[in-house]
């Protein structure tokens, strides 16, 4: 018996001080244990300030909402829930959590759920830059293929093609695509290919 209570108290300790946020709770969503980790984003010191409690005791409604409708879900389903979800506002900045989601059962009946997340707040804003770094150097890359083929309009129907620099069989592509439409856009029956300021030919 005292070595079992031991290791509830050794389960208990680390739980307790894991940095994840880890909980549990009965059908209705009403907390049945939220760690420390987890009761501090609440902002309720103690245990007894969660039990019996729902996340609309401590969170935004339409937050509460979508994380009612997914706690259903598990429970309703039987499937392990994971997912990248948004949560309350922290200094104004908006915090992100992937959380894990895993029905409790009984002799066949779901009695709730446990749940577990961690703050990925700094790895969504880097996949954020990431993205804008991502969309510039598209459009840069864009506006280099325009400019490495400029198509020049110099009478009705006749344009020019001043071609500057080395051509690869990527560059020759696109200069391919950008010539054609500007043969049409503009109806050209003339095209002058203008290889001056090529190194080699």
């Amino acid at each position: 018996m005292a070595a079992l209570q031991a290791e509830n108290a050794l389960l208990r300790t680390i739980v307790e001080t894991l940095p994840f946020y880890i909980f549990a709770k009965d059908t209705q969503s009403r907390f049945l244990f939220a760690n420390k980790a987890h009761r501090t984003i609440m902002n309720a010191p103690s245990m007894e300030d969660v039990l019996g409690k729902t996340d609309r005791d401590f969170l935004p409604a339409e937050l509460c909402d979508k994380y009612r409708e997914d706690e259903l879900q598990v429970m309703q389903t039987g499937k392990v829930l994971e997912i990248d979800e948004p949560s309350q506002i922290v200094d104004g900045e908006p915090q992100w959590h992937r959380t894990i989601k895993i029905p409790i059962y009984r002799d066949g009946v779901c009695e709730g759920l446990v749940g577990m997340a961690m703050n990925i707040t700094a790895l969504k804003r880097t996949e954020e830059q990431i993205k804008e770094q991502t969309a510039i150097i598209e459009q840069q890359r864009d506006t280099l293929h325009e400019l490495s083929t400029p198509i020049i309009p110099i009478m009705k129907g006749v344009i020019i093609v001043p071609l500057i620099g080395s051509i690869d069989s990527d560059r020759a592509r696109d200069m391919t695509r950008s010539l054609l439409a500007g043969i049409s856009h503009h109806r050209a029956q003339i095209v002058i290919l203008d290889i001056t300021g090529m190194p080699i030919v």
